[in-house]
C-alpha cells in the first residue's frame, strides 16, 4: 500500500485500519494495543534505527548480516544465499 502508488497519504484516514482487516488482524485491537505500548514500541523502533545506521544504511526494507547490508526486496535472494553459506537451512 506504501509502495504502490495507488494511496496518497497512506497514514490517514482508513487506509491503516484497511490493511490491518486484509492482513487478517483487528484494526481496533492493534491501534489499542499501539496505544497502550506506545513508549516500548518507540525505544524498539529507535534502537532498530540505530541498528541499521551502524550497519550502513538508512533505507527500508533492509536487512544486515555479519556487517553486510542488504537493501531492498531485490536483495532478499542474495542474503538468503549468504545465511547459507554459514550453515543456515531451511526449515520445513
Amino acid at each position: 500500500m506504501i509502495w504502490s502508488g495507488e494511496v496518497d497519504n497512506w497514514h490517514e484516514g482508513d487506509h491503516l485500519a484497511g490493511a490491518a482487516k486484509r492482513a487478517g488482524l483487528d484494526p481496533a485491537a492493534l491501534f489499542a494495543r499501539v496505544d497502550e505500548e506506545a513508549e516500548r514500541l518507540h525505544a524498539v523502533v529507535e534502537a532498530n534505527q540505530i541498528a541499521q545506521r551502524e550497519a550502513g544504511h538508512y533505507g527500508v526494507p533492509m536487512l544486515a548480516f555479519n556487517g553486510e547490508a542488504f537493501f531492498g526486496q531485490d536483495r532478499y535472494d542474495q542474503f538468503r544465499w549468504r545465511l547459507e553459506q554459514q550453515g543456515l537451512t531451511r526449515r520445513g
